[in-house]
C-alpha cells in the first residue's frame, strides 16, 4: 500500500470537534480532577483548543505541525482519562501519517487500552500495525473494531483491511510452498521478538529468533535481512552475506538488504572486528 493509499484508508484521523465523554467536565477553565494518581488542575478549554488546532492541522495534511501541537495536548491531559486517550489517538495518527509507525504504535495501544469501546481507535491501531508489517495484530485489531459496532464507513474500511490482510497471507502462501496459515500466525511474534532483541543489542538472541522466523516462512525477506544484520553485528560476515543474499533472492529490489550489503563490504575493507558490537547501532534493522 502506498503512502497516498494509506492516508486515504486511515480516514478516521480527526476526533470529533466536541469530544464525547467530556461533557461532565464543568466549564472551560481550570478544573480540579481527583484521579487515582493524585489531583490534577486541568484547563479543559486550553486542552480542547490544542486538540482542535492539532486535528485541524491533521485534516490540512500538516502532519509535522500536528505532531508538535498534539504533543502539547497529550502533556496537558491527565493520565487515565478520556482526554488522554483522545490526545493519544490523534497524536498516534499524526505520526502514522508521517509513516513513523514505531512511534505511533505505543500511542495507539495506550489509546485502545483506555477506551476499548471506540472503534476508530482499533481501526487506526490496525493501520499502524499494517505499516509495521504486523498483519496478524492488524487483523485482530480490525476484528475488535467490528465487535464494538462501528458506523457504516468505518465498518467498510475494517472489512477492506481484513481483505488486504487475507490477500497478503494468500500471496505469502503462494510464494512459499508448504507455508500454512498456522505458520504465518506463529511467525509474527517470533519475528517481533527478534526486532526487540536487536533493539537491545542482544544479537545472540536475535540470531536465534530470526533463524526461527526464517524457518517458519522461508520467503520472508525481513527475517533474512535482520538475520544478516544480527550476524554482521556479531562479526560473522560470511554468514551475514548468505542471509542478505537470501533476502535479495526473494526481492532483488529490497533496498534495506542492498544497503546492508554495502555496509558489509565496507566492514570487510576495514580493520578486523569493526563489525562487532560497538558499530552495531549503525547497522539498523527493518520491521
Amino acid at each position: 500500500m502506498t503512502r497516498a493509499q494509506r492516508n486515504k484508508a486511515q480516514a478516521h484521523k480527526a476526533p470529533p470537534r466536541r469530544m464525547q465523554g467530556l461533557t461532565a467536565l464543568p466549564g472551560s477553565g481550570p478544573v480540579r480532577m481527583d484521579l487515582p494518581g493524585g489531583n490534577w488542575i486541568v484547563n479543559v478549554g486550553a486542552w480542547q483548543a490544542l486538540l482542535d488546532d492539532g486535528t485541524d492541522q491533521l485534516e490540512a495534511g500538516d502532519f509535522d505541525q500536528a505532531v508538535q501541537t498534539l504533543t502539547k495536548a497529550l502533556k496537558s491531559a491527565p493520565a487515565g482519562t478520556p482526554m488522554r486517550s483522545r490526545a493519544l489517538w490523534a497524536l498516534g495518527t499524526a505520526w502514522a501519517q508521517l509513516e513513523k509507525y514505531d512511534v505511533a504504535y505505543p500511542l495507539h495501544k495506550e489509546a485502545v487500552a483506555l477506551e476499548p469501546q471506540r472503534p476508530e481507535y482499533w481501526h487506526n491501531l490496525a493501520m499502524t500495525c499494517l505499516g509495521r508489517h504486523y498483519p496478524v495484530e492488524a487483523e485482530a485489531a480490525w476484528h475488535k473494531c467490528l465487535a464494538v459496532e462501528p458506523g457504516a464507513d468505518l465498518r467498510r474500511m475494517a472489512l477492506d483491511g481484513l481483505c488486504e490482510v487475507e490477500s497478503g497471507r494468500a500471496m505469502r502462501i503462494a510464494a512459499s510452498p508448504g507455508l500454512t496459515v498456522e505458520a504465518i500466525r506463529a511467525h509474527e511474534p517470533v519475528f517481533r521478538a527478534g526486532l526487540d532483541a536487536i533493539d537491545r543489542h542482544d544479537f545472540a538472541a536475535a540470531m536465534a529468533l530470526f533463524q526461527q522466523s526464517a524457518a517458519l516462512d522461508n520467503c520472508h525477506r525481513q527475517s533474512w535481512a535482520n538475520l544478516g544484520v544480527a550476524l554482521m553485528a556479531s562479526g560473522r560476515l560470511d554468514e551475514s552475506e548468505v542471509a542478505l543474499r537470501r533476502a535479495l533472492q526473494i526481492d532483488p529490489a529490497y533496498a534495506f538488504a542492498q544497503s546492508r550489503m554495502r555496509v558489509l563490504e565496507e566492514l570487510r575493507l576495514a580493520a578486523p572486528g569493526v563489525g562487532e558490537g560497538g558499530e552495531a547501532g549503525a547497522l539498523g534493522r527493518v520491521g
